[in-house]
C-alpha cells in the first residue's frame, strides 16, 4: 500500500475517521466470536479446545482500536502537525476497502440489533444524522436492513461513517 505511505495524513485526521467506527466494530466483532468460540461441540469435533485461537480479526481491530486511542493522548496540536503511523493508516485503510469482508465475523443477529438501535435513533434525533448526512445512503442502509441483510447494512454504515468524517487528507488517498 505505497499509495498511503506517500501522502500525509495526520494523526488528528485518522483519529477523526476512524476511532469510533473500529471502536464499533472491534466490540460487535468481539461480541460475535465469544459466542460462537463457546461451542464446545466444535471443539471436540475438531478434536482440540480452540477457545483461545478463534479471535484472530477482533483483536486485531481491538489492537488497532487501541492504537488509535494511544493517539488521543498526544496534544491536539502535536496530532495535527505528526504524521499518523504508517502501519496505522494502512491497517484503517485496509479495514475501510474491505468493509464488507470485516463485518462478515459479526453475527448476523448482533449486526441486525445493532443497526435497527442506529436507524431508530437515525428517525428519532434532530441533533444530527445518525446512519448517513446523505439522505439517499441512509434511505439505503434503511432498504438493507429491512430486506433482512443486516451485515450489508452495517458495512454501508461504518464505510458512511469513516468518510463522511474523513478530511482532504484522506480523501486526497483516494480511498474515502
Amino acid at each position: 500500500m505505497g499509495q498511503t505511505q506517500a501522502r500525509f495524513v495526520s494523526e488528528q485526521a485518522l483519529l477523526e475517521a476512524f476511532y469510533e467506527p473500529v471502536f464499533d466494530l472491534a466490540r460487535l466483532a468481539q461480541t460475535s466470536e465469544v459466542i460462537r468460540s463457546l461451542d464446545a461441540g466444535r471443539d471436540v469435533a475438531e478434536g482440540r479446545d480452540t477457545w483461545r485461537l478463534r479471535c484472530e480479526l477482533p483483536m486485531l481491530l481491538e489492537k488497532m482500536w487501541a492504537d488509535l486511542q494511544q493517539l488521543r493522548y498526544v496534544p491536539d496540536k502535536r496530532r495535527r502537525e505528526r504524521a499518523a503511523p504508517a502501519a496505522l493508516l494502512e491497517g484503517c485503510v485496509h479495514v475501510y476497502t474491505g468493509m464488507r469482508t470485516a463485518v462478515e465475523v459479526v453475527s448476523e443477529e448482533l449486526a441486525r440489533r445493532y443497526m435497527q438501535r442506529a436507524v431508530d435513533l437515525h428517525l428519532r434525533t434532530r441533533w444530527k444524522p445518525v446512519l448517513s448526512s446523505d439522505p439517499a445512503k441512509a434511505g439505503r442502509i434503511m432498504q438493507l436492513l429491512g430486506a433482512g441483510q443486516a451485515r450489508q447494512a452495517l458495512a454501508m454504515y461504518f464505510s458512511c461513517r469513516v468518510s463522511e468524517h474523513s478530511g482532504a487528507e484522506l480523501q486526497a488517498l483516494g480511498v474515502v
